[in-house]
């Protein structure tokens, strides 16, 4: 878990402790529904505050009432709107994001566009970066003469694997070809799926398995590309600018049964279907219309990430408990 000052009281979610914790707290910062407390009992009281900073950035999945999904599974949607009637205030990082949380917070809490915190730390200094490089790589014994590539496949609702069917030998032959330099090829699994990752991937010296590792952030920073299918952490790592990638093999099926807020061809990120074609669109990578490309989407989207999100929801949160909002 890491280190946490002595004022950091840690408690396992949803258990007991966890529901006296919130029940007992000033303010609330989650990431995503309360779903499963409100289905226990919480109640929000008039004297707490609820800041909502949700887990996706400008997500290319349908979520909540958006996905073809809630027609179906619509049971979450009472204590949906009464997680949301509870929201006080909502952080969002870009005009595209806060369209979709007027939605899927059922047009309930202020909505603050200031970024994402945990997006901050692609802002850091040099000395920081590489501060951060070297944690991960000293954690994972990888040498410095070493690049990363981070796959980072997203969950299946029905919990299909065979589409993490990605090469990585393949993979990691084409990288040393594009990029030069040798490649060790880091899988972070979803959490849902992480316990099915050795049964996926034979893991070895340069395949390694990230999934267990506590801050996907760190992770991303140090990598020097990425591969996913439709996961949102993609969209945080584009803030590097570094190169990234999709491999997704069952893009009609899950647009069908998730769905998508816009085509992924309409991502900076060169797509393929089958293994074959993430080897083309390595080998044939161009950085200079990569870097247009992410330029125009984050425009495109109206994104307003620059690094002070954490500044702006630390001086909301220290009026909160002034109680000066």
């Amino acid at each position: 878990m890491g280190n946490f000052p002595p004022e950091v009281r840690l408690v396992s979610r949803g258990g007991v402790e966890a529901l006296k914790e919130l029940s007992s707290a000033k303010l609330w910062i989650d990431n995503q529904r309360k779903i499963y407390y409100l289905r226990r009992g919480l109640e929000k009281r008039n004297s707490q505050y609820y800041i909502q900073t949700w887990h996706g950035s400008l997500g290319i999945k349908r979520v909540g009432l958006d996905s073809p999904l809630s027609n179906v599974e619509n049971e979450w949607i009472p204590f949906g709107k009464q997680d949301a009637e509870m929201i006080d205030y909502i952080i969002s990082n870009s005009d595209f994001e806060t369209n979709v949380f007027k939605t899927n917070f059922f047009g309930q809490g202020n909505i603050k566009p200031w970024g994402h915190a945990r997006n901050d730390i692609f802002f850091k200094n040099t000395e920081e970066i590489d501060s951060i490089k070297s944690k991960i790589r000293k954690f994972y014994n990888i040498s410095e003469n070493k690049k990363i590539m981070l796959y980072i496949p997203s969950f299946r609702d029905n919990f299909n694997l065979e589409c993490f069917n990605i090469n990585t030998q393949m993979l990691k032959s084409a990288l040393n070809k594009r990029f030069g330099e040798d490649w060790v090829i880091a899988i972070r699994m979803h959490p849902h799926l992480k316990k099915y990752s050795t049964e996926l991937f034979n893991f070895s010296e340069t395949v390694i398995d990230t999934s267990f590792y506590p801050d996907i952030q760190e992770l991303l920073v140090a990598s020097d590309g990425a591969i996913t299918d439709y996961s949102s952490c993609i969209f945080d790592f584009m803030l590097s600018k570094k190169p990234a990638f999709v491999f997704a093999t069952d893009i009609e099926n899950y647009n069908t049964d998730r769905g998508f807020y816009y085509p992924l061809e309409s991502t900076p990120f060169p797509v393929a279907t089958n293994n074959k074609e993430l080897e083309q669109n390595i080998l044939n990578f161009d950085n200079e219309k990569y870097q247009k490309k992410i330029a125009l989407f984050l425009k495109d989207k109206g994104c307003i990430e620059d690094g002070h999100a954490s500044e702006r929801i630390v001086d909301l949160i220290e009026k909160i408990m002034k109680d000066e909002v």
